[in-house]
């Protein structure tokens, strides 16, 4: 009757398996260029399929998750600040302007 397991036989097989020299391993140029050639065009296709995806949900406009009801949003502005903001700017354009136009009187320190 033969022994199917054998402390020996572990013992071997596990100290092949660990005991092998990568200076003896075969490098296989081949199977490197069609792996990376692989993944590449695996990844090119992936990459158009979901950019297709994107085109046809931005096209029918349910990217986007909100439910649009029939009534639109109107959202309020506080007209005394938006009055204050515009008259700041005014102000602040109206000075530029001043200054582009009238020319600062400094000394020149090379006369």
């Amino acid at each position: 009757m033969a022994k199917f397991f054998s402390i020996k036989n572990a013992q071997s097989s596990i100290k092949e398996s660990l005991d092998r020299d990568p200076r003896k391993s075969v490098f296989r140029p081949d199977r490197t260029w069609r792996l990376i050639l692989v993944v590449f065009f695996s990844a090119c296709v992936v990459s158009v399929i979901f950019s297709f995806y994107l085109y046809r949900e931005i096209g029918s406009e349910s990217i986007f998750g909100a439910v649009s009801s029939g009534e639109e949003s109107i959202s309020t502005v506080n007209r005394g600040k938006l009055e204050s903001a515009l008259e700041s700017l005014r102000a602040q354009s109206a000075s530029e302007k001043e200054l582009e136009n009238k020319l600062p009187a400094i000394a020149d320190p090379s006369r």
